[in-house]
């Protein structure tokens, strides 16, 4: 069975969403972003200030192609990972990608309510950013879910039947 990946903007809801998914699937959960600031003992925020976004990505790269390789997982990628073309290629081939499609006004209100999301702070670039990244997460995804709604199990189940029909498709 292929692994399932999640995309999308900050605050869209990968974490969470991905968390339920598996856990209702009998699935593993890998949060990429996570993985990377385990594996280097620092935040993602710190990684970028300590080695730069390129030596962040190649890192992300990295991590995304080991978990890829495991089964019946559900990984929830970090906001950025489809700025790698290489990355949407691997997530494409390697997983069913979802792309967890929220508003931004929701993402903006959600990362309000999350004072870990410093990139909000300054509304503007956040929405330049989302702009700039959201014909990418649609263009990459096997299925895209307007994820704008507050109901968690049901957005997991319509991933889940997207999931098994895509899969019986193969």
């Amino acid at each position: 069975m292929k692994n399932i990946s999640l995309i999308g903007f900050m605050a869209c809801g990968k974490s969470t969403i991905g968390r339920v998914l598996a856990h209702e699937m009998k699935y593993s959960f890998v949060d990429i972003d996570k993985k990377i600031e385990k594996r280097q003992k620092m935040k993602i925020s710190k990684i970028f200030d300590t080695h730069g976004e390129e030596y962040f990505r190649k890192v992300e790269t990295e991590t995304l192609e080991k978990y890829l390789l495991k089964e019946k997982t559900v990984i929830s990628t970090g906001g950025g990972i489809v700025l790698n073309p290489k990355n949407v290629d691997i997530l494409y081939e390697n997983s069913f990608v979802v792309f967890l499609d929220v508003p931004f006004d929701i993402l903006a209100e959600r990362a309000a309510a999350n004072n870990q999301r410093p990139l909000f702070r300054e509304r503007e670039a956040a929405y330049k950013l989302w702009s700039e990244r959201y014909p990418i997460y649609r263009s990459a995804a096997h299925f895209i879910i307007n994820e704008n709604e507050d109901i968690i199990l049901k957005t997991v189940h319509r991933i889940m039947a997207e999931y098994y029909n895509y899969m019986k498709n193969l």
